[in-house]
């Protein structure tokens, strides 16, 4: 295949690969020490999610599967029920650890909703940290998850200028094959 360009366009971006940029100054800085308390440790809570391989071999979070709920039809008597992993507090700040426990898999995990910032990056075995590169400094909502890895990331669950966000969302892995095994949670902002 060949690409065969006709025509010039301006590049109206400031990037130098040669200068180091920071990041923008309006993004929001997530405060650990604001993170939710857990009265049975009285430390931060840190939810934990494994994405890992089944013995049947299917990808599953935290040993299960997504359950979707009831089959349709749906109606108001036979809503989507899905089971709730999660429940999170509106204007709470919570850190959240994402685990690969599946050998030699990435997973580039989708949380819905929110951006999160990494805070760390460790190697699972033994705990040693691995600096963040670059694209891993900023907001995000896809992280790539490498194998025997575990990731550190925060966020606030704020609403947006004109609406209450609150309701079901989504964390799934997006390679398509684990997706389609539903390696899947459902959580919930209240």
């Amino acid at each position: 295949m060949t690409f065969d360009v006709q025509f010039t366009a301006p590049d109206p971006s400031t990037f130098n690969p040669k200068n180091p940029q920071t990041l923008r100054p309006d993004l929001p800085v997530f405060d650990p020490t604001q993170a939710v308390i857990d009265p049975k440790t009285n430390g931060l809570a840190t939810r934990d999610w494994r994405f890992e391989r089944g013995n049947g071999g299917e990808w599953l979070v935290n040993g299960m599967p997504f359950d979707p709920g009831p089959p349709p039809p749906f109606s108001a008597t036979n809503p989507e029920s899905p089971r709730i992993d999660a429940t999170v507090t509106q204007n709470s700040t919570e850190i959240w650890r994402l685990i690969n426990g599946s050998g030699g898999w990435w997973h580039p995990v989708h949380i819905h909703r929110n951006q999160f910032q990494i805070l760390d990056r460790r190697q699972s075995g033994s705990n040693q940290t691995i600096p963040l590169l670059a694209n891993e400094q900023g907001l995000k909502d896809v992280f790539a998850l490498e194998a025997n890895h575990e990731l550190r990331v925060i966020t606030k669950y704020t609403n947006g200028p004109n609406t209450t966000q609150t309701g079901k969302y989504v964390m799934h892995c997006h390679n398509v094959e684990h997706e389609d095994m539903r390696m899947m949670v459902v959580w919930e902002v209240v």
